[in-house]
């Protein structure tokens, strides 16, 4: 009996042993493994990379974004810009005239009438130069009148043409009527009279010039 509680004790001492090694080497391959991922290669640069690239990429694209809407707002949202400059590019300056001060007319008259030459000689057209600019080969000078006709009111106008040497070389007459009166007959004129006064005028004067280059 008391050899076999030796044996017994024995035994329990040799598992304890074997126990206690078995502990131990899996607590060593526990640190083993955690120090192996803790020094897993590039794990933490890599990932660190990645966010720095993804954060280039959509820096740069807020920039190419950025750039596409300046150049669409600073291009032309039409093509009537392109053409004007055309229109004007293409219209011959060799007979280019001047307009010089009207006489007869108001002031208020003579500014309406203004307006409506330039934007009939831009659609004829037809090359009008500042007076205050040097270079016109013909010069233009207007008489006006203004006179009442029964219930309406009839407007006179003459244009010279003359050239650099001050010689008349063409005249251009006509009237426009207005349906109103007014007992200041320039009253009665309205911006619709000055308007065909330019319109005749302009077409006349363009006709002029395009029979002199044949």
């Amino acid at each position: 009996m008391e050899n076999v509680s030796l044996n017994f004790f024995g035994l329990s001492k040799f598992l304890a042993v074997v126990a206690i090694t078995l502990l131990a080497a899996c607590t060593q391959n526990t640190g083993t493994v955690d120090t192996a991922l803790n020094q897993q290669p590039g794990s933490a640069e890599t990932t660190t990379t990645s966010e720095n690239a993804l954060t280039a990429e959509a820096n740069q694209a807020a920039a190419q974004n950025a750039t596409e809407a300046q150049l669409q707002q600073t291009a032309p949202t039409s093509t009537e810009g392109v053409a004007e400059q055309t229109q004007v590019a293409a219209i011959d300056t060799s007979n280019a005239m001047t307009f010089l001060p009207v006489e007869g007319a108001p002031q208020s008259a003579i500014t309406d009438l203004s307006k409506s030459l330039r934007a009939s000689a831009q659609e004829y057209g037809l090359a009008i130069l500042p007076p205050t600019q040097t270079g016109a080969k013909y010069q233009v000078k207007g008489y006006f009148s203004a006179l009442n006709d029964g219930s309406s009111t009839l407007l006179v106008y003459v244009w010279d043409v003359v050239d650099q040497s001050g010689k008349r070389v063409h005249r251009i007459n006509g009237q426009e009527r207005s349906s109103s009166s007014n007992t200041d007959p320039w009253l009665a004129i309205s911006d619709k009279e000055l308007e065909r006064v330019a319109d005749r005028t302009t077409s006349r004067l363009k006709s002029w010039v395009d029979s002199k280059k044949g």
